[in-house]
């Protein structure tokens, strides 16, 4: 049980730095950061779906990019 408890515990502190690093950088929707990128909101969602494109957060069960990643991430394609 203690370990049950102690997982738990684990992946909550986790998703407060996720969360408290987001905060530091401006985040976008799946639609903003497809405009931002020059691509459709479905092509996110469909490398979502495929384990590719750009990384991206939940919080609260919400899609949000960093704006700091996609900068990074349209470097990186635009090679």
């Amino acid at each position: 049980m203690r370990q049950i408890n102690s997982d738990s515990k684990i992946k909550q502190n986790i998703q407060q730095l996720v969360e408290a690093r987001a905060a530091k950088t401006r985040r976008l929707t799946t639609k903003e950061a497809a405009a931002f990128l020059g691509f459709h909101k479905g092509t996110l969602e469909n490398w979502r779906g495929q384990g590719i494109g750009p990384a991206y957060i939940k919080i609260h069960g919400k899609v949000f990019y960093l704006e700091a990643v996609l900068i990074e991430y349209g470097n990186i394609i635009a090679r």
